[in-house]
């Protein structure tokens, strides 16, 4: 035992010394001056850049020539440099702006070259937009750290699929950015480059594990960036920071060149998939990234990827495949083309609470006003939906952890760290998941006795030595019958979609996840359906909303979980708010459509200090 602690203590120590010298690789990197950027620039075109364009719009004049690569890229390599950095919400790992720069320049001389007779059909469509890239999606010649101090100084030999196609898509990458350790947390902190907070409160998290991307994009120090999602880790961020994030169909998604925080970079648990999605400032710029990944070279590369084009009907018109067949077939009988239009109202679902975490009170308020919001385009019909025990909250509690700490004890986690140690943020999980099993009995008691209804549902499948294969199996078939009750009960109200709350609680305080982690689960039931959905912000905390009235909860709620959700309430005002839209699989173009609808008729258009800021 003696060898092992010492193995242990002397590992610890390795690794800190290695994240150490990371972070100051990462620092003296930094603290270099940025290379020459584009002459000319103005506030007004910092701007017109960072904040009032799409990015369809900045690649149009890109292509036509009204304005550059080089700007674009210089504009954005400067305010990552600024806000990203340790002074401003800490989100760049690593920079490529010396390679992002030259890059942009050699493209706007081929442009030049080329645009008297060129065709857009041989541009990208992202054809010299500045991208982020989180940690953990492989960029070539670059770490894939995953939080983890054991795999800095391991560059990875080639792009993820997902890069790849951004790259031929005409994406120029411009910096990776940070992720909690292991990934697994609702806020984005580890021993290498320390924590990421929001830029609307630089003292709460901004969220977890893609915390860095959607911090950055909100700052307006990224135009787009990839994050990953597998139990809200893209549409968490950006609810915490103001801005959109979308996890699309697991199996439309490769996953070639995801680095996992196991051994060997893999996952071996395949009941919720993992699955890249998505962040920007706007639907429309997220919905382009979709569609330069949506094409043939993402099945041909990947066979488990399923092969559907993007939808272009169906994301700009709302039609389903088969609304679009039924209009095709009339087409010819009224004797004219005409556009493609809805006979009758699209029926969306919605509903305000999951009964295991009530939403704050602006939550419920985000949820009224996104409803409102769509009924008065006059295109909307919203029908409520009553959940009940095969698909409320505390059944998706039950599988989601259940599944993903079969194995016990964090064993995955623990052997993928090589010795470091976890962090704290991961300590009642780890104490939980690695109790002896004799004490559980005991400790269940105690929770009774405590009134802990929900703590004590969510440990009670935890098991130190990990569930017999014959429990994990029921545990896959109760998942299937999980989602077979979802999807009966949005057929049964002939409803393709629905609107949910985005996470209970607006932004934690920074180190308050590990006590209220579990008001995520309006994002992590979706990874057990495996639907496409995304986070739209709809407004802001209002001053008489900066609280979590226990008064107001149903009584199994009125616990620690809801005093330390109380507490993270605090001096939350201003902290933006989102609402979630979700669909059926396969169904992501509507669900994009649903997305850009709601954006426009709530019209958020709020932004953080940091994102007013002018460098030029």
């Amino acid at each position: 035992m003696s060898w092992w602690w010492w193995w242990q203590s002397s590992a610890a120590e390795r690794l800190r010394r290695k994240a150490a010298a990371k972070r100051l690789q990462c620092d003296a990197q930094s603290a270099l001056p940025l290379p020459p950027l584009a002459p000319g620039l103005t506030a007004a075109k910092e701007n017109e850049i960072a904040v009032a364009s799409t990015v369809e719009e900045l690649v149009t004049r890109v292509k036509a020539g009204t304005l550059s690569s080089y700007e674009v890229v210089s504009v954005m390599v400067k305010r990552a440099r600024e806000f990203g950095g340790v002074k401003g919400v800490n989100a760049v790992t690593e920079e490529f702006y010396d390679g992002a720069l030259t890059e942009a320049r050699q493209k706007d001389r081929q442009l030049a070259l080329t645009r008297p007779g060129c065709s857009s059909k041989n541009l990208g469509l992202l054809e010299g937009m500045p991208i982020s890239i989180k940690d953990h999606i492989n960029v070539k010649g670059k770490d894939s750290t995953t939080g983890a101090a054991c795999r800095c100084f391991q560059p990875v030999l080639q792009d993820a699929l997902v890069v790849e196609l951004l790259r031929d898509a005409g994406a120029i990458i411009l910096c990776k950015t940070n992720v909690p350790q292991c990934l697994m947390l609702p806020e984005t902190t580890n021993n290498i480059w320390g924590t990421t907070v929001t830029p609307w409160d630089l003292r709460r998290t901004a969220g977890g594990s893609s915390g860095g991307e959607a911090a950055l994009i909100a700052a307006r120090g990224s135009l787009l960036g990839v994050g990953t999602d597998i139990g809200g880790s893209c549409r968490v961020p950006a609810m915490f920071s103001g801005c959109v994030g979308f996890k699309p169909t697991p199996a439309r998604v490769s996953d070639q060149g995801l680095t996992m925080p196991f051994p060997g970079g893999k996952i071996g648990m395949k009941a919720v998939k993992v699955t890249a999605g998505p962040l920007a400032n706007r639907v429309e710029d997220v919905a382009l990234m979709c569609e330069a990944w949506w094409v043939e070279k993402m099945w041909l590369r990947d066979p488990f990827v399923v092969p559907l084009p993007f939808d272009h009907i169906a994301y700009r018109e709302g039609l389903d495949k088969t609304q679009q067949r039924q209009q095709e077939e009339k087409e010819p009988q009224q004797g004219c083309g005409g556009g493609l239009a809805h006979a009758k109202k699209f029926r969306l679902g919605w509903f305000m609470t999951d009964d295991f975490f009530e939403p704050s009170r602006a939550g419920k308020r985000a949820m009224g006003l996104a409803k409102q919001a769509l009924e008065a385009t006059g295109k909307y019909e919203l029908v409520e939906l009553k959940l009940d025990k095969s698909t409320n909250g505390w059944e998706a509690v039950r599988l989601f952890y259940n599944i993903l700490t079969a194995e016990g004890g964090m064993k995955s986690y623990v052997e993928g760290l090589e010795g470091e140690p976890l962090i704290g943020a991961y300590r009642k999980m780890h104490f939980a998941t690695s109790l002896w099993d004799w004490v559980r009995p005991f400790m269940n008691c105690v929770l009774y006795l405590l009134d802990e209804k929900r703590m004590r549902f969510m440990v009670k499948g935890f098991r130190r030595e990990g569930v017999p294969t014959r429990d994990y199996w029921q545990y896959c078939k109760e998942l299937q019958v999980y989602q077979e009750a979802w999807v009966h009960m949005l057929h049964a109200q002939d409803l393709q979609g629905f609107l949910c709350p985005g996470v209970a609680l607006p932004a934690f305080c920074n180190g308050a996840s590990q006590s209220v982690e579990s008001a995520c689960t309006y994002t992590f039931f979706l990874n057990l359906l495996h639907f496409p959905a995304g986070m739209v912000p709809v407004t802001r905390v209002r001053e008489d909303e900066a609280c979590y009235p226990l008064k107001e909860l149903p009584r199994m709620q009125r616990d620690s979980i809801a005093r330390a959700a109380a507490k993270t309430m605090q001096g939350s005002a201003g902290l933006p708010v989102g609402v979630q839209v979700a669909f059926l699989p396969f169904q992501d173009e509507m669900c994009l459509h649903v997305m850009k609808d709601l954006q426009d008729a709530v019209k958020f258009r709020d932004l953080p200090a940091l994102a007013k800021r002018r460098l030029f």
